[in-house]
This record gives C-alpha cells, sequence and structure tokens, in this order.
C-alpha cells in the first residue's frame, strides 16, 4: 500500500486538487492515535472512493498559552504519515510556522467570543481565539468541501460550526464520536503526560459523563413505568396485576418521582457531581491530603472542573477539589449499593452506574446489608414482616381465599390506589411508599391465592412462593447489570446464593455504603 502523499506548501497542496472531486479535511497537531485515525476514517466515508482526503499536521502556536506545552507537544510525522495512510488519507500536509503565518504572529485574528470565555475558556484565555485563527486559516489553504471534527472538543466545534456559519465559509462541518481508552479515558495525545494518580483523575471526567447519562436514561425508564399504569379506577388493580412484577408502575416513590416535573440538567449535573466529588477524595487521600465533604449539588474543587467541559475528558485541573487543612480525610465509597429518590446508584470496581427502582435490586440491597446471613425468601418478599399473611387475614381471609376475602381484596386495593394517588400529587413520598408496600402486599398474595379458573386454592407455602418470586427477581436484575455494569452482575453471580432462604458471602470485608 502507498502511503499518503506528503506536501509543505499550500502551493504544492493547490496542485493536487482533483477537478470534481470532494475533498475531506481533517486537521490535526500530530501525534496522531487511533481517536484520529476514527476522524481520517470517517472522511473517507464522506469523500467517497474517487474523492481526496487531506490531513493537516500543523502545531498552532497561537492557542498555547503562558507555560503550556508548546515546546514539549510530541511531533512524530514519521507515524503521523503511517496513521493518517493506514486509515485513508491521500495527502498530508505539513506546513512550517511561516507558511502559516508568514508575517510573524499575526496582527489580525479571530475573537470566539462569549462562547470563547466560558468553561475551558474561562481557564485557558485566548485558547479560543488561536484554535479560530488557525482554522480559519486552514479552512482557506486547504480548501475543502468538507471538514471533519472529534466531539471530544465540544465546545471547539461548536465554535468552529458557530464561525463557518457566522462567516460564510464554503464548506461543511462534520462531527465524529469520541474514541475512547479500555477504561473510559478519551484518547489525547497529551494523555502521555498523565502519572497514574492523574489518569486516575482524569477518569472521573468521563466516568461523570456516563453516570449523568445513566442518570437520565433510568430516570426515563420510570416516567415509562408511570405511564404504563392505568389510571385511578375500578380496573386498575387487575391492570396492575397484569403488568410483569418488575415492570410494574406500582412503586409509589418512582411515581412520586416522575409525576414531578422532569430536570435532565439538573439530574445529569447531581449524578455527575456524585462522581466527581468521589474523585476529589480520592485523590487527595492518595496525595495524604485532607479534602472537605462537598454538599450534594455545591460543586467544588472537581465537580466545578467536571462541569466546566462541554464534551473534552482531559484534565483541565482542580480535579482535587477543595483542600481544607484540618478538614477530616473522607474516603469515597468503594462499594454503593444505594436508593437515591427511584434511583439506585451502585459503584464498584471504580465505576458508578444508576438503575430505575426495581425489587430485585431491593432484594439484593437488604442481603448486601447482611453479609453472611440466611434471609428467608419470605422476608425478602414482605421486608415488612409477614405482610401479605397479615394483610389476608385481616380483610377475612383465613387459609381458603373465598369470595368475601376475594371482594374485600379487591375494595382495599382500590382505596389504596386513590391514597396513592393523592400522597404523589402532594409530594408525600413516605406516606406513598407506606401505602404502596401494603398494596403491594395484597396483590401478591391475591395473585398466589387465586386457583386456576378463578377458583380459590389454599394459601399455604408461603416460603415456596416467595422462594420462586425471589429468585425470579435477583435473576433478572442479574440479566440487567450484565448490560450496565458487568463486573458488579459477575461478583454479585459469585456471592449471592437464592432459594428458601438467599444469602450474600463476600469473600473480603470490604463494606458497602447502603
Amino acid at each position: 500500500m502507498t502511503g499518503p502523499q506528503l506536501v509543505h506548501t499550500a502551493a504544492d497542496l493547490a496542485g493536487l486538487r482533483r477537478p470534481g472531486a470532494t475533498r475531506a479535511v481533517v486537521m490535526t497537531m500530530g501525534a496522531l492515535h487511533r481517536g484520529h485515525a476514527a476522524l481520517v476514517a470517517a472522511a473517507r466515508r464522506e469523500a467517497g472512493p474517487d474523492g481526496q482526503v487531506v490531513v493537516t499536521v500543523f502545531v498552532n502556536p497561537l492557542q498555547f498559552g503562558p507555560g503550556e506545552d508548546f515546546d514539549r507537544y510530541p511531533r512524530t510525522l514519521p507515524d503521523d504519515l503511517r496513521i493518517a495512510g493506514e486509515a485513508g488519507a491521500d495527502v498530508v500536509f505539513a506546513p512550517a510556522g511561516d507558511e502559516v503565518y508568514p508575517d510573524g504572529t499575526p496582527l489580525v485574528t479571530l475573537a470566539a467570543g462569549p462562547m470563547g470565555e466560558r468553561l475551558e475558556g474561562a481557564h485557558r484565555p485566548g485558547h479560543f481565539d488561536g484554535v479560530l485563527t488557525v482554522v480559519a486559516k486552514l479552512l482557506h489553504l486547504t480548501d475543502p468541501d468538507v471538514a471533519l471534527f472529534g466531539e471530544k472538543d465540544a465546545q471547539q466545534l461548536a465554535l468552529i460550526r458557530r464561525m463557518v456559519r457566522d462567516l460564510d465559509f464554503p464548506v461543511r462541518t462534520v462531527g465524529v464520536p469520541t474514541v475512547r481508552e479500555e477504561d473510559g479515558l478519551a484518547l489525547s495525545s497529551r494523555n502521555r503526560y498523565l502519572s497514574p494518580t492523574e489518569r486516575r483523575t482524569a477518569l472521573a471526567l468521563s466516568r461523570a459523563l456516563f453516570a449523568a447519562r445513566d442518570r437520565l436514561a433510568a430516570e426515563a425508564a420510570l416516567r415509562a413505568r408511570v405511564r404504563q399504569a392505568p389510571p385511578a379506577g375500578p380496573g386498575r388493580a387487575e391492570a396492575l396485576a397484569a403488568l410483569d412484577q418488575e415492570e410494574a408502575s406500582a412503586d409509589a416513590r418512582a411515581v412520586a418521582h416522575a409525576a414531578g416535573p422532569a430536570d435532565p440538567a439538573g439530574s445529569a449535573l447531581v449524578a455527575a457531581d456524585t462522581v466527581l466529588r468521589e474523585a476529589a477524595r480520592r485523590e487527595a487521600a492518595e496525595l495524604g491530603m485532607s479534602v472537605a465533604v462537598g454538599r450534594p449539588g455545591h460543586r467544588s474543587g472537581a465537580a466545578a472542573a467536571g462541569a466546566r467541559p462541554a464534551g473534552g475528558d482531559e484534565p483541565t485541573g482542580g480535579a482535587a477539589g477543595d483542600r481544607t487543612a484540618g478538614s477530616p480525610l473522607v474516603r469515597p465509597p468503594a462499594r454503593e449499593f444505594r436508593h437515591d429518590g427511584a434511583v439506585w446508584q451502585l459503584t464498584f470496581g471504580g465505576r458508578t452506574v444508576h438503575l430505575p427502582d426495581a425489587k430485585g435490586l431491593r432484594d439484593l440491597h437488604l442481603l448486601l446489608a447482611s453479609p453472611g446471613e440466611a434471609v428467608p425468601a419470605v422476608r425478602l418478599l414482605s421486608p415488612a414482616g409477614g405482610d401479605a399473611v397479615v394483610a389476608a387475614h385481616s380483610l377475612g381471609g383465613d387459609e381458603v381465599l373465598d369470595e368475601q376475602a376475594r371482594a374485600a381484596y379487591k375494595r382495599r386495593l382500590d382505596a389504596l390506589d386513590d391514597e396513592i394517588d393523592r400522597a404523589a400529587l402532594l409530594g408525600n413520598d413516605d406516606r406513598a411508599a407506606r401505602l404502596d408496600r401494603e398494596r403491594d402486599a395484597l396483590l401478591t398474595e391475591l395473585r398466589a391465592a387465586a386457583g386456576l379458573a378463578g377458583r380459590s386454592r389454599r394459601l399455604g407455602d408461603n416460603a415456596e412462593r416467595a422462594r420462586k418470586t425471589v429468585t425470579a427477581r435477583i435473576r433478572d436484575t442479574l440479566r440487567r447489570l450484565d448490560v450496565r455494569h458487568p463486573e458488579l452482575a459477575s461478583h454479585l453471580r459469585a456471592t449471592v446464593s437464592t432459594g428458601a432462604r438467599c444469602c450474600y458471602q463476600p469473600p473480603d470485608a470490604t463494606p458497602w455504603q447502603l
């Protein structure tokens, strides 16, 4: 395979223009990696087999501030030629500084304006002015039909698109998704600068983004579950009973949470803030320093730093949080399995995910709270302690579910539906949850007691019904975790046993934050 043609002047590049062929350009500062290769491959698809893909390699001095790494920025042109060629480039344009800026530092430059003064721009004054100036110059020199940029630098991409629109550049801009390393860190030529500690801290940025994404997805799932629930009325109890146990919208906390006004930005920030504050504590612990415990929603240190980058995953400073002498050192939870409103936050192996509420998660939560203890499945089915049997007897049922008891169940379920709706509308989560536990216990017992063709049957063998139900709930939850957090799913499969008695037997004594 012949490598790409290397040119150093705008005149030579202009001479390679193919009449009628689409030219796609990818602008880089060199030190190419798989992320750049993905950009070049996307450019190849945009240009088509008869088009031309140009990769520019130019370390732009205008976008480096005082004390930044212009002099030591990696320059690896031979490797760049190989990577660009393998990804589908036809030409590599590597101009010298005086080819781009013939008179040295230009007297006239572009200003990024208010968009360039926020987020990363607030910490690198003038950076985006330099970026826009060189992009404008390279668009003139390369004269492309389409220009491709990475979505990793989201603020940069937004500014370039605005510049193209405001200044009427005859070019189409295309964003290409971020390419990440196996641990989730966005690929960057500067990653080689990171120490092991800095790399772990940098990972908090991508994990915060993932946590925000997961939180939004979990809340969307909760709202979808609420929409499944029929309105209050005579048939609501039967309709809820017909829904799959894990998908039923009967969870009053979920209903109360999801019925309120949506606040996706706030939810995303809370989820991201949690991850970033934990990273700040972890870094402080490794450095032997103390760190103030941030309040949820109080974006200090790493939380504030994490809120600034719009899409880049490279560290921009401030990742250690507010370090306060004399404050108690608080280490982040290595393992977390806790309920946050209507969403579960699960942390294991350095990764945090958010899942909508489900009964299998509640079962696992109770087991994790009592490691080594054999917990009867009946207790997991009715955590308050025999709720279903007590409720059945109070409604007129003895060991046989007769028509009188069945009618009493129905009346109480309808009444509970109305009370739950009122509590949810009033935002009284505790009352709604308490009523829902009673409603759930009644539905469980009613389903278990109803025989084929509507015949009544004996209520005995609660333990067997509990064994089957709890086992199914936990297995269903683990299947979901296989997709969202495989490492946690594997740990729980290896340590949780189910049956008439269920038990969590961990290999070590690492505590869970519950």
